[in-house]
């Protein structure tokens, strides 16, 4: 595999693609591509009206159950909570906002478990995490002096009973978009908007290696990467925009690029312009992605549309199993979720919840008294049709700050009973 490194800017590149009113720069790297934001528009929650959470004026703690099973828990932290990963509902790891803070459901409760204290760099600020496998946890963070920082919880590499460490890199600090983590847990690959990225740790500390997707030595195209999935460390695909030269300009395509072994194979799909958000099914399961897209039905005309896809044996994206676009109801989109199975998944656009039953993403109810709860989802764990975490900010009044939320579904709560 030829590793290359990207090193001019490819700044918002993406948000070019989505659509002529966003201001398209191109010399700086630090100004991340990013998904789209949620609309503001849209259905805080299925059943409840389509207000904003600033006009409900019954504020209530997150507590209770909703009608379609989520429980709220007590989240000790006083920030919105950004991120959820998990091996199972009962070990399920968070990321509080603007933080140096691990949390972690010990089966009962929510505790924080980590917090950095160390002195260089001065301070983290985690952005992400991967909790798929039991006891190899790691969490990506942005630091001080402007690297990428890991922290990781397993057991060391000479072996020995799980234990949290801090690995610094030299890696410049381009904010994570999307990552993936190994079956194993022993590698995390990361998407960001200049390059992919594959983490390991030895002996010495972290081990990062730029596996950026290219055509060949003589590749002079740009790229942006917006999400990584894989269903082993050999099958493994990115997904993002690819425009003539670098840094990016309007002239975009959506790409997908998969990765055998040995090399990438990069593909770009003419029916959009931009792939935004990329995720799948578990290793075992049968191999399907989920990927969110800007397209271009008329001319000037964009919209985001959620497609699902069958694998094939030779790492080729099939026909649509599924697509949803994001002016039609329901207003979901696999921009946040979780596909524990080809069957099953719970997805969000960062408001309504719906599940994915196999055939059509179905709403979901998260208020409790038909009174939202969630101002924002900003993570969605699942283990199954019922064993799922949410994840965000809460409904508060105007002018309050955001607030924590977290919300579990379990078999016996979806039929009614209390946690």
């Amino acid at each position: 595999m030829r590793v290359a490194r990207l090193t001019t800017g490819l700044a918002l590149a993406l948000a070019c693609a989505l659509g002529p009113s966003v201001a398209c720069a191109t010399g700086d790297e630090k100004q991340a591509a990013n998904p789209p934001a949620p609309d503001a528009t849209r259905p805080l929650e299925a059943g409840i009206a389509d207000a904003p959470a600033e006009d409900v004026t019954d504020v209530v703690p997150a507590t209770g159950c909703s009608p379609d099973g989520f429980c709220y828990v007590p989240v000790p932290s006083s920030k919105p909570v950004a991120r959820v990963s998990a091996s199972s509902a009962d070990d399920a790891w968070m990321l509080p906002q603007q933080s140096g803070a691990l949390l972690r459901w010990n089966g009962a409760s929510i505790e924080q478990v980590y917090e950095y204290e160390g002195a260089t760099p001065s301070s983290i600020t985690f952005v992400d995490l991967w909790a798929e496998k039991a006891d190899q946890v790691w969490a990506v963070a942005t630091s001080s002096d402007d690297r990428l920082f890991f922290v990781r919880h397993a057991p060391p590499p000479g072996g020995g009973a799980p234990e949290f460490r801090e690995l610094a890199t030299d890696e410049p600090s381009s904010t994570p978009i999307a990552l993936w983590g190994t079956p194993a847990g022993d590698a995390l690959w990361l998407a960001t908007s200049r390059a992919v990225l594959r983490v390991r740790e030895d002996a010495n500390g972290a081990v990062v290696d730029d596996v950026s997707p290219r055509a060949g030595a003589d590749d002079e195209h740009g790229y942006v990467w917006s999400g990584v999935w894989g269903f082993g460390p050999e099958d493994v695909f990115a997904a993002g925009v690819i425009c003539p030269s670098s840094p990016c300009g309007a002239e975009v395509k959506a790409v997908v690029a998969h990765y055998d072994g040995t090399g990438w194979t990069i593909t770009t799909l003419d029916s959009a312009k931009a792939i935004v958000s990329l995720r799948g099914t578990p290793p075992g399961a049968e191999r399907r992605l989920w990927y969110d897209a800007s397209e271009e039905p008329a001319p000037g005309e964009f919209v985001l549309a959620t497609h699902l896809v069958a694998v094939t044996s030779a790492g080729e994206l099939g026909p649509d199993l599924y697509m949803h676009r994001a002016n039609e109801a329901p207003a979901c989109s696999s921009a946040i979720g979780h596909a524990p199975s080809a069957s099953v998944g719970w997805f969000s656009s960062g408001g309504l919840l719906c599940r994915w039953t196999g055939s059509a993403l179905v709403p979901v109810r998260t208020a409790v008294a038909e009174r939202p709860m969630i101002d924002a989802l900003n993570g969605i764990w699942a283990g199954g049709t019922d064993d799922v975490w949410l994840v965000g900010s809460a409904v508060t009044r105007t002018g309050l700050p955001q607030g924590a939320i977290a919300a579990r579904r379990t078999a016996a709560t979806a039929q009614g009973a209390k946690p």
